[in-house]
Order: C-alpha cells, then structure tokens, then sequence
C-alpha cells in the first residue's frame, strides 16, 4: 500500500514541535530565532553540590554564588541572562543544580566542581 505524499505548512510543524517540545515553539517566534542546530547541541545534567561550599552558617543550602560563579567561568556568554542557551536552576529537594548547556559547557563544569571537591 502506498501513503500519499502530505505538504505540511509551517505552522503545522512549528505546532507538531510545541506539542513535542514546549519550548521550541517561543524561540521560533523571536525576534532572533536561536538556530535549531544550537538549541539541538544542548542537554541537561543534574550537579549535586551537597559536598560543595553552598552551606550558609545555620546549615541552609544556598547555591546561589556557585550558580554566578559557573556563569561567568563558562562561557559567559552561553547563558540565558546574555541571550544564549545555556540555562541553570536549582533543585533544593537534593542540593541540585540542573544545568542545560553544552557538551563543551558540560566538560568544564565538570572540572570546575572537581577542582572544589579535590
């Protein structure tokens, strides 16, 4: 059995992508679209920054300066504030913090937070 060839207009794929992905259809819609090849390179990893120096003096986690700390030693200009890709949140439920940038982003945060822990 043979399909039918279908044409799809832009709005049904930019609509097929929203409901695949919630935040694709807002970046096609920008004012400067991020090209899809740049939002495709990026992926989050969750950090646990327990054993880091995020602590304040009555034992509450603050990871606040670590956060800063991350954006302006990698790739500063990455970051959502500087109109990048890059993204972080954190995630007090384990002392987390949840980081969606790239491969290349991803190594270096690794070696930073290596070098606090070693």
């Amino acid at each position: 059995m043979r399909l039918p060839k279908v044409a799809f207009s832009l709005t049904t794929i930019l609509l097929l992508a929203a409901v695949s992905s919630p935040w694709i259809l807002p970046l096609a819609f920008a004012e400067n679209p991020i090209p899809a090849k740049e939002v495709a390179k990026t992926y989050p990893v969750t950090y646990r920054t327990a054993d880091l120096p995020v602590w304040t003096k009555d034992g509450k986690w603050s990871p606040e300066l670590l956060m800063t700390l991350i954006q302006s030693a990698i790739s500063p200009t990455s970051w959502e504030a500087a109109g990048g890709t890059s993204a972080m949140a954190p995630y007090p439920q384990n002392s987390s913090i949840v980081i969606l940038t790239t491969s290349e982003n991803h190594d270096e945060l690794q070696s930073l937070l290596n070098r606090f822990r070693n």
